[in-house]
């Protein structure tokens, strides 16, 4: 069995230990357009070798610098790119930056259920306390809203 089989395999039977679907990465079910396919190759086939770089943890200066301009005439203020701007490489590691950088140890963390499934992980490894709250309607409630929405 091929390595990347292995990993999907090991991801969709966490998913259905733990009753999880994951919205995010590695379960495309269709095949890409024709439009992403022939970039990636164009890509992949161009001579500019910092095509083929990691990114700059704390991303591209050109990148960060635009940004800090667009933001600072919203703002009107001066935003400080090295300071004030984070570009991350995706949302997983946006959230973990997030939650990181304002849960201090034994922090209790309200985590509203249904949740994705990296939430308490990530609240556990900044040494908070994950709180887990079902969003569960009563059944009087829900009559009370369709019969007030009728009127």
């Amino acid at each position: 069995m091929h390595l990347n089989e292995i990993k999907a395999s090991l991801k969709r039977t966490s998913a259905i230990a733990h009753d999880a679907i994951n919205l995010c990465q590695d379960f495309i079910d269709y095949a890409p357009s024709h439009y992403f396919i022939d970039f990636y190759k164009e890509t992949l086939d161009d001579p500019n070798i910092f095509l083929h770089q990691y990114t700059c943890g704390l991303g591209h200066r050109r990148l960060v610098e635009a940004i800090a301009n667009v933001y600072s005439s919203y703002f009107n203020r001066k935003i400080d790119r090295l300071n004030e701007i984070l570009v991350t490489d995706g949302v997983y590691q946006s959230l973990f930056n997030c939650i990181h950088s304002f849960i201090n140890p034994d922090d209790e963390v309200i985590l509203i259920e249904p949740f994705f499934v990296c939430y308490e992980p990530m609240v556990r490894s900044a040494s908070g306390i994950p709180r887990c709250i079902a969003l569960k309607p009563k059944p009087e409630s829900i009559k009370a809203d369709i019969s007030s929405s009728s009127d």
